[in-house]
């Protein structure tokens, strides 16, 4: 039997203002006595010690140190959580105290996934001297350049109160006891916290934005991205949050892009760790990867120098559709695009064509805030963990319009990040428009090949932060950006295209009132239509290869 790991419990990292606290793991048979190893840290509102479990330790295994700390008043660290703002300074203390250690070699990695890969970002921003590499998974960290709030589209999130009562206090709370299902019904959203009974402070903090997902505190800008000199490691699956192929395309496009990988699977949040051989309702297990392998092979390369270590591409991405692996110089792989637009055949169904169409029609439905597009996104477990990929179930109802291909003659592959140009109105003062791309099997299976959360746009910010409210029904024209894909949509396949006015429990349905959307109650129903013909674009844009 091997000797067990020997861990060092609640050492204490002074940083000026306070301790962070921190669990030292040392390989099977070492101390901090027998000499130093190359170290890996990561930071995390989590609590320090889930990553004292058999997934974790196989890099500890393989020769680390692992120093796993609760940032900063989380877990056994001093101060106050301040939620989603920058703490370089708390990083680069962790990671200069880890470096300076008599176990430590002086190499530091980080890794972590979710909040723990953010950590690694604000981290990299304050240029360590001892970090060597990054393995941030499934975070993104790009400001967008749009300066609309809710990350850049208008629209708030109600899912965010989820993570703020799983992160209130110090320890991890329980949600799962909270009856969320007839919680999103409450309305003002502006005391959602007191409803759900986790009356924190940062719920206000994000209805007054002075927080925000890839806002001010969060986001990196496109230069500090450029900057990051040390190698990176960036992963994330296609069910998965797809923001991170945002920050990917400046790593990518900098002048350190050559020791810049991306690792894209077959998976959802929690298989960057353990990837799942069956995934809303799908069968994925031809894209079964170890992920942490890859993760160790790349530590190994870059804080040992290891050559024999298998050198990673600059993308490994899983093709959807085709189902293999493919190694890429880069991602997306988009040379061109194919334009297709949404129309009404003949007889009143949605349908998507090469030619636009030369006369006017209206599609319309009844958009309903108390009775809004809600997905089977199982919120009382986790916001992500394994909602259906068939959309049939949406699209059976009456406020969700579908514009579907015609039988491909031929297969048909996308690279890159859809994107729609819509014309719309709504008789209301505010309105938000929803789209998404699925590949409709010969079956009749309408399979979302990418993506769990679903961008779309308030119309009163089509064009900037400052709000516009919608007059008399006036038809605007809205960008709408979509899935990233990298998919095959096989012959015999169609393309089918989803527009919605709402998209919960995820986001809050607007309610066409133009009082601030933490006030607003549910208002009457009201007509929202896309428009039709010339002089009214509706466009989806499939960026080729």
């Amino acid at each position: 039997m091997s000797p067990a790991r020997r861990i060092l419990w609640a050492k204490r990292i002074p940083t000026g203002d306070g301790d962070l606290v921190a669990d030292v793991v040392f390989p099977s048979g070492r101390d901090e006595t027998t000499g130093p190893l190359p170290t890996l840290v990561v930071r995390t509102p989590y609590g320090r010690q889930n990553y004292l479990n058999d997934i974790w330790l196989r890099l500890v295994d393989r020769g680390y140190v692992l120093v796993t700390c609760d940032v900063r008043g989380r877990g056994d660290s001093d101060g106050r959580f301040a939620p989603w703002q920058r703490d370089t300074g708390d990083a680069v203390a962790v990671i200069d105290w880890a470096a300076a250690q008599p176990w430590s070699d002086g190499q530091v990695g980080t890794i972590g996934g979710s909040y723990d890969g953010l950590t690694q970002w604000w981290a990299v921003a304050g240029r360590p001297a001892p970090l060597r590499c990054i393995v941030p998974m499934a975070v993104g960290v790009r400001g967008r350049p749009g300066g609309r709030p809710f990350m850049d589209t208008g629209i708030p999130w109600q899912y965010w109160m989820w993570w703020f009562a799983f992160t209130a206090g110090r320890t991890l709370q329980d949600v799962s006891a909270t009856a969320w299902g007839r919680h999103w019904a409450h309305r003002p959203l502006r005391t959602f916290h007191e409803a759900v009974g986790f009356p924190s402070a940062a719920w206000p903090d994000y209805v007054e934005g002075r927080i925000d997902c890839l806002g001010a505190g969060w986001a990196l800008s496109d230069e500090e991205l450029a900057a990051i000199d040390v190698p990176a490691l960036v992963t994330v699956g296609w069910w998965d949050d797809l923001t991170t192929l945002e920050t990917w395309q400046v790593l990518q496009a900098g002048p350190h892009a050559a020791n810049k990988h991306l690792l894209v699977g077959s998976w959802d949040h929690a298989g960057n760790m353990v990837p799942r051989v069956r995934l809303g309702g799908e069968d994925v297990s031809a894209g079964t990867l170890d992920p942490l392998g890859v993760v160790g092979d790349f530590l190994d390369r870059h804080l040992k120098g290891d050559t024999t270590s298998p050198e990673l591409p600059r993308a490994r991405v899983w093709h959807s559709g085709t189902n293999h692996w493919e190694d890429l110089a880069a991602y997306p792989v988009n040379a061109g695009e194919q334009v297709l637009h949404l129309t009404l055949d003949e007889s009143g169904t949605g349908a998507l064509r090469t030619e636009a169409p030369d006369k006017s029609t209206v599609d319309e439905w009844r958009h309903d805030a108390a009775d809004p597009v809600a997905t089977l996104t199982p919120l009382d477990n986790f916001a992500f963990s394994d909602p259906p990929h068939d959309q049939r179930y949406l699209e059976a109802r009456p406020d969700v319009r579908t514009y579907t291909s015609a039988p491909l003659t031929e297969p048909v592959t996308v690279s890159g990040r859809v994107r729609f140009d819509l014309s719309v109105s709504a008789d209301a003062t505010d309105a938000d428009v929803f789209a998404w791309v699925t590949d409709v099997h010969p079956d009749g299976r309408s399979m979302v090949p990418a993506g769990i959360e679903l961008e779309g746009r308030r119309l009163s910010v089509r064009n900037g932060p400052a709000p516009e409210p919608l007059t008399g029904g006036e038809i605007v024209r809205v960008g709408v950006d979509a899935q990233w894909l990298h998919h095959t949509f096989a012959a015999g396949h169609r393309i089918r295209v989803l527009v919605s006015s709402a998209f919960t429990p995820i986001c809050a349905p607007a309610t066409g009132s133009g009082e601030h959307w933490a006030d607003q109650e549910y208002g009457r129903p009201f007509a929202m239509r896309v428009h039709h013909g010339p002089g009214y674009p509706n466009t989806v844009r499939l960026p080729r290869p």
